[in-house]
């Protein structure tokens, strides 16, 4: 089967490809980020923003390995490791930067400004 021809799972490989550098980065900083963001607001500090990004990028690549599985482009018992580790990062990043979830990420998360910024420039911004 010729992954070109088949779109969901040609974009499935195209996020494991992005993700899988940024991923391990994020973390990275996040991680180091962490002890100097102590005394900083929980909700604001540095280190939650990249550990959300992380969290997006390993949600992403979760759903990925699923479409290559659900398109015939790999075997579920190939690919369930992997799944199982993101699954891991996902609920040790949770469990150690508990408020990366609920880090606002100008202009990502924030549903009003993406709406204004659309309309300023014509509906050019996508995400």
């Amino acid at each position: 089967m010729d992954v070109r021809r088949n779109r969901p799972a040609r974009e499935a490989i195209n996020v494991l490809g992005h993700f899988n550098c940024f991923v391990a980065a994020k973390i990275r900083r996040a991680l180091s980020g962490l002890a100097e963001d102590v005394a900083l607001d929980s909700e604001r500090h540095d280190s939650n923003g990249s550990a959300k990004a992380a969290l997006v990028g390993l949600d992403r690549m979760r759903d990925a390995l699923h479409t290559l599985v659900e398109n015939g482009y790999a075997a579920l018992p190939d690919v369930r490791p992997l799944i199982e580790e993101t699954s891991w990062l996902i609920e040790q990043t949770e469990t150690h930067l508990p408020g990366a979830r609920a880090f606002v990420r100008p202009a990502f998360d924030e549903p009003d400004e993406v709406r204004h910024l659309e309309a300023t420039e014509g509906g050019g911004l996508s995400r």
